[in-house]
């Protein structure tokens, strides 16, 4: 029985190249990223929620998933009401650690396989191309179907697309010319919905809006320091 993918596991499969198994996107987008759909998952599975752009414990109910928990335990810990952004930081400090976890979880399913390489034939490097390449598979057309199809989209898939666009991912999912030009336009309608949207909790709309801004910030304030750093 195939594992059930969360927003992590499904942001790190994208991320990944297929065939050679490296990252697609920089350090900087995807720890923050990885931070972002922790938050966003928390949100989805009603354990936090924002009041004045502060995030609070709706439930302190384990996940059963340990990165999960573990920032739920950061927030419990807290010994006051941090904002979405403080929160961006301090998971993405610890993003490395997630990613490692969340590639481990993949390649005991047998999703992903380890592979030793050397890069320039000199530096080692360890790289993890894909084994079974049908969950991923189905996220993406999945994604594809929403955005170029208009089929119907449930909040955790809107969620994704939002997170593959701050993490610059979205040429990836969307490889043709004609097909990214389509989705760039069509995701980014489809994020917006999701700050208007009627039915949708108020707090992860909130989360959602914050969590991109957030990341944006981050990444923006990570290359600066990087270039000036240079």
């Amino acid at each position: 029985m195939t594992m059930e993918l969360n927003l992590t596991d499904e942001l790190v499969l994208i991320a990944l190249e297929d065939e050679n198994g490296r990252f697609i996107t920089d350090t900087a987008h995807l720890h923050y990223g990885i931070a972002g759909s922790i938050l966003l998952e928390l949100a989805l599975q009603s354990r936090i929620e924002l009041k004045d752009d502060y995030v609070v414990l709706k439930s302190r109910d384990k996940t059963q998933i340990p990165s999960l928990d573990r920032a739920l335990e950061l927030i419990t810990n807290s010994k006051k009401p941090r904002s979405i952004e403080y929160w961006i930081g301090q998971i993405g400090l610890g993003a490395e650690s997630i990613k490692d976890e969340t590639i481990e979880n993949l390649r005991k399913e047998n999703i992903i396989r380890k592979e030793a390489g050397k890069i320039l034939w000199i530096i080692p490097t360890t790289n993890f191309p894909t084994e079974n390449p049908i969950p991923e598979n189905k996220v993406r057309q999945k994604l594809k179907d929403i955005v170029l199809n208009d089929s119907p989209a449930e909040l955790k898939d809107l969620m994704l697309l939002s997170l593959i666009e701050e993490c610059e991912l979205t040429r990836e999912v969307f490889k043709p010319k004609e097909e990214y030009k389509r989705a760039k336009k069509r995701i980014k309608n489809l994020t917006k919905d999701i700050e208007v949207a009627k039915g949708v909790d108020a707090a992860i709309q909130a989360i959602h809006l914050a969590v991109t801004t957030a990341i944006m910030a981050a990444v923006i304030t990570s290359t600066t320091v990087t270039t000036t750093n240079n």
